[in-house]
C-alpha cells in the first residue's frame, strides 16, 4: 500500500513539475473559437485596469510570452509618455531583445509556431505579431480610455 501512494505521490509531483515548466502559448485569436490566450487576456485587463507596475513586474517573469508582452507594452507606454523606465527596465528590456527564448504562438486553427524573442522584437522589418501586439495594444487603450470615461 505504501507503495502505491509513493508511486501516486511520485506522477502527481511530475504533472505538477512539468505543467509548472510550460511556457504559455501566447495568441490573440486562437481555436476554432478566435479567443486570446490567458496570457493576452491578463495583460489585457492590466492595460485596461492601468497596472502598469504589474506589468513592469513581467520583466522578470520566466515566461518568453510575458516577457514578449511586458516589452512591447511598456516601450508602447512610453512612447505616449503614460510611464517612464527605471535604469533597471530599460536593461532588462534591452537583455530580453537578445533573448533566444522561444516564444510558442497561436492563430486560429493552424498549428502553434515557435519563434525566439529576439526576433518577435526587431524594430527593422518588424514581425507581423509584433505590428498586430501593438494594434491590440491600442484597442486595450482605447477600452481604458471608454472605462474611465
Amino acid at each position: 500500500m505504501n507503495c502505491i501512494k509513493t508511486l501516486l505521490l511520485i506522477f502527481l509531483l511530475n504533472i505538477g513539475f512539468y505543467s509548472f515548466a510550460q511556457n504559455q502559448v501566447m495568441g490573440f485569436a486562437c481555436g476554432p473559437s478566435t479567443f486570446p490566450t490567458t496570457v493576452v487576456s491578463d495583460f489585457g485587463k492590466l492595460i485596461i485596469d492601468g497596472k502598469y507596475d504589474e506589468i513592469k513586474n513581467e520583466l522578470t517573469s520566466l515566461d518568453p510570452g510575458e516577457q514578449f508582452l511586458a516589452v512591447v507594452v511598456l516601450e508602447e507606454l512610453v512612447t505616449i509618455e503614460q510611464i517612464t523606465l527605471s535604469r533597471h527596465d530599460i536593461a532588462r528590456i534591452k537583455t530580453i531583445k537578445k533573448s533566444k527564448s522561444i516564444v510558442e504562438t497561436c492563430s486560429g486553427v493552424d498549428p502553434n509556431v515557435e519563434y525566439r524573442l529576439k526576433d518577435l522584437l526587431k524594430k527593422k522589418k518588424q514581425h507581423y505579431i509584433l505590428k498586430y501586439t501593438k494594434f491590440w495594444f491600442n484597442e486595450c487603450l482605447k477600452k481604458q480610455k471608454a472605462k474611465d470615461f
